[in-house]
């Protein structure tokens, strides 16, 4: 019971996080610190990715709760999906500015972004 009940606390705790390092992100890239700004969506993502790892007890673990294997297959447009899609696409702008200057990068970003919304249930309307 107590690790059902920590599920709501750990999922709004992540959020919060990605929220955080996310807008870090932006301010760094308003402040032109574009390598900063990079590391930041970058860390975002990562911290996004912990809702659909595998643990011994199912994707999320016992922490996030379980899910399919492939997290897909329920999936929805939640705040935690439209962060990682966002960090993904603000990670893809910032790949592409002459400091960094990785487009191939850049394009991977947008794509990975492109199909976490296309494998939602009608490619991400709601």
């Amino acid at each position: 019971e107590r690790i059902v009940n920590a599920q709501v606390p750990a999922r709004a705790l992540l959020l919060r996080a990605v929220t955080t390092i996310k807008d870090g992100g932006t301010r760094a890239l308003k402040a032109n610190h574009v390598h900063l700004a990079a590391r930041r969506y970058d860390k975002a993502i990562r911290y996004c990715s912990l809702v659909f790892l595998s643990y011994p007890h199912g994707p999320g673990g016992a922490l996030f709760g379980t899910a399919p294997p492939d997290h897909r297959a329920d999936a929805a447009w939640t705040p935690l999906v439209r962060l990682l899609v966002q960090c993904r696409l603000n990670l893809s702008m910032v790949m592409m500015r002459g400091e960094i200057r990785d487009h191939p990068g850049a394009i991977l970003q947008a794509e990975l972004a492109a199909a976490e919304v296309a494998a939602l249930p009608s490619g991400g309307a709601s």
